[in-house]
């Protein structure tokens, strides 16, 4: 420059500020390690605002790498470490010689020690690892726990690996954590109970142990605290006298004294004095006879030892005991004596009558009607167990009298039906066969013989009245001369000359014995006296025909004519059955047809037809046929001409199998609604076919 016109001129050139260079961080790294995978320079640029042309004086913010802080020097070559409580960041400016400066440095980081540990990572630089090694009664954790209830125990490692971060060591979330007791073994313990909400105890601190009601620790003696204080050793135990059985039952304060005649029953050496512990019942009975003092027949009672130490039932006496009158079998007559009973007393009991001793629901007549009982239960003021009067067990045998019958027979006290047999009624008779007149009653089984009571009724005979016989127009006298006779018994009946009992033959006798039957009627049909008929059979001359009989006969048999006389061989006479007045089915028919007459209680009658129906149907007509001999054909429902003869069938409902007609069901004997005009026929099957018809000429 020159001076030229009082000024200083320098052509073409002035003084202007320096510009400095691009920003390197490597200006700012301070002297020691670099840590792997942190930035070189451990610096940064984030917040220069321009990479260069900066202008003197200007300044920008420089950031420390991780690991790192700001700390003052004096010169670029001479650093001081840094601590945590450095500055992230430093102030840089552009200088006078045309480059950044600062009087600030990024600094790596030095660690501090870790907590209750031996060993330090104290002075490791920020990246460098260390073992660090905890102090006694400390333990390598989880810092804080991870639960409360989880002690560190003695088990657990004393060291763990740290590394140097930043402004820390990174022990991956472990520490030096003290020591404590684990209490679970102690609480689980019975009758153990431990200060509420304590799980653990720490090295060297106490921890107070209850025990429960009636429970002392390590002593059964109750005047002993029901607590006890542990202190927590380094062992990680709590330091006790021993490590079970903490709490211990308390014993009686008195000893047990088994009374005179009793004695101990869950014991050995049952009668010797004794301690007893709480929770433990002891089990004591009176000997035989004998029943504790303070209450009534008690045998058996228990002693045991309140939670503070007290003896309950410790003193009973047992006593000698009696038994009360006895009162327990409601069968019984006597007893005597009736009062009360010492032990190994007996009293004398009497069963009621129908009554007998037995183990069993009932009684026979084999067993005793008295027992002894005797005072010497097991059980106090009690007789022993002994059979008792029991209901005799007899069955009262059917009956089968001459008048009556009990079919079903029956135990003792128990009532079964007695039938009157045919021909009888409930008493007092003589009956008639009306329908409203018993043919039963109640007979109950009594007595010690087992026999059937009647219950004062009587089965009486009916009677047969003799008047309708004696006004019968042939009949010339009926003996006795009594108004009627009685079931069984017999009436004579003579029949006036020209007429015979029950028959039209000549050689019958003139006077007929008939027994009065159950129906209340005389065997003989009626009419008895029938007129004979002519010893020879009356043949009507040619071109002519019977058209009226007179006389009022049982049938047209003896009379030829409408060719009856074709049948003459279809007429069936057996013990029980007979096919009569045979006759052509139909004219021009090849079968005959003949009445149905059945024998019953030694008289001869008829069987109804039945109008209800159409005919004497199949099934019917298959027996009838089979109990006469033949095969079976067709039935003839109004067949008819049985006049005289007692009707015995009504209602009759054959299935066709059986084997008489009396097999089959039907309304009962005598018993019927029908007239003979209904009278039952059969066409049987092997009846022989029609004669030709007679040309001859009358006699």
């Amino acid at each position: 420059v020159f001076c030229g016109g009082c000024v200083w001129d320098a052509p073409l050139r002035q003084c202007s500020p320096v510009t400095c260079a691009v920003f390197d961080p490597a200006v700012f790294q301070s002297s020691g390690g670099i840590n792997a995978g942190v930035n070189m320079h451990n610096a940064s640029m984030s917040r220069f605002d321009s990479l260069g042309g900066m202008v003197f004086p200007a300044a920008m913010t420089v950031d420390c790498a991780h690991g790192y802080r700001s700390q003052l020097t004096t010169r670029l070559n001479v650093t001081a470490e840094a601590t945590c409580a450095g500055n992230m960041s430093l102030t840089a400016t552009c200088g006078a010689g045309c480059g950044v400066v600062a009087d600030s440095r990024c600094a790596i980081l030095r660690c501090d020690t870790v907590d209750n540990a031996s060993t330090t990572v104290a002075g490791a630089i920020h990246g460098d690892s260390a073992t660090v090694s905890c102090k006694p009664g400390y333990r390598a954790a989880a810092s804080p726990p991870a639960t409360p209830a989880t002690p560190t125990t003695c088990g657990m490692d004393a060291t763990f690996e740290a590394v140097c971060d930043d402004c820390g060591a990174d022990t991956g979330g472990l520490g030096c954590m003290p020591i404590a007791c684990d209490l679970a073994p102690i609480a689980a313990q019975p009758r153990v109970a431990l200060l509420p909400g304590v799980a653990s105890v720490l090295l060297g601190e106490n921890v107070t142990i209850v025990c429960a009601a009636g429970f002392r620790p390590f002593s059964d003696n109750v005047s002993m605290p029901g607590s006890y204080a542990a202190l927590c050793g380094t062992a990680c135990v709590l330091e006790l006298p021993t490590q079970e059985a903490v709490c211990r039952p308390i014993r009686s304060i008195e000893k047990l004294v088994v009374p005179d005649n009793a004695h101990i029953q869950n014991r050995s050496n049952p009668t010797a004095a004794r301690y007893i512990y709480f929770g433990d019942v002891v089990s004591l009975s009176c000997d035989p006879g004998f029943a504790t003092a303070n209450s009534s027949c008690e045998t058996l009672w228990e002693a045991y030892v309140t939670e503070d130490g007290v003896l309950v039932r410790g003193e009973e006496t047992c006593v000698a005991f009696t038994c009360p009158p006895y009162t327990y079998d409601p069968n019984t007559a006597a007893v005597a004596p009736n009062t009360s009973v010492p032990y190994l007393g007996t009293v004398a009991v009497s069963c009621l009558p129908n009554h007998r001793v037995s183990s069993l629901f009932e009684a026979s007549l084999r067993q005793p009607a008295a027992y002894t009982a005797r005072c010497d239960s097991p059980r106090a003021c009690d007789y022993s167990s002994s059979p008792t009067c029991k209901p005799l067990e007899c069955v009262c045998p059917p009956v089968d009298a001459a008048t009556l019958t009990v079919a079903v027979g029956v135990k003792y006290g128990e009532d079964s039906l007695a039938s009157c047999r045919p021909g009888y009624r409930v008493g007092p008779g003589p009956h008639t066969c009306d329908a409203n007149t018993p043919k039963a009653f109640t007979a109950t089984c009594v007595n010690d013989g087992c026999a059937f009571s009647l219950n004062a009724k009587v089965c009486e005979a009916v009677k047969c009245d003799l008047a309708p016989t004696r006004a019968q127009a042939a009949v010339a006298t009926v003996t006795p001369s009594s108004d009627f006779v009685l079931f069984g018994a017999s009436a004579d009946v003579t029949c006036i000359p020209g007429f015979r009992p029950l028959s039209q033959e000549q050689s019958a006798p003139s006077v007929l014995r008939t027994t009065c039957n159950a129906s209340c009627m005389l065997a003989a049909a009626t009419p008895v006296c029938r007129p004979m008929l002519s010893e020879e059979r009356y043949a009507a001359p040619a071109h002519a025909a019977i058209t009226t009989l007179n006389g009022d006969g049982p049938d047209a048999s003896n009379v030829e004519g409408d060719d009856a006389s074709a049948c003459d061989g279809a007429v069936t006479l057996l013990a029980d059955i007979r096919l009569v007045a045979c006759r052509p089915r139909a004219a021009g028919s090849d079968a005959c047809c003949c009445r149905v007459e059945i024998k019953h209680e030694s008289a001869w009658g008829t069987v109804c037809g039945d109008s209800s129906d159409d005919s004497f149907h199949a099934g019917n007509a298959a027996v009838a046929c089979r109990q006469a001999g033949r095969t079976a054909g067709p039935g003839v429902q109004n067949f008819g001409g049985g006049n005289g003869l007692p009707i015995w069938l009504d209602n009759l409902a054959c299935t066709g199998d059986e084997t008489t007609l009396g097999d089959c069901v039907h309304s009962d004997w005598g018993v019927h609604t029908c007239e003979h005009s209904e009278d039952a026929g059969v066409c049987c099957g092997d009846l022989p076919p029609p004669a030709a018809p007679s040309t001859s000429a009358p006699a």
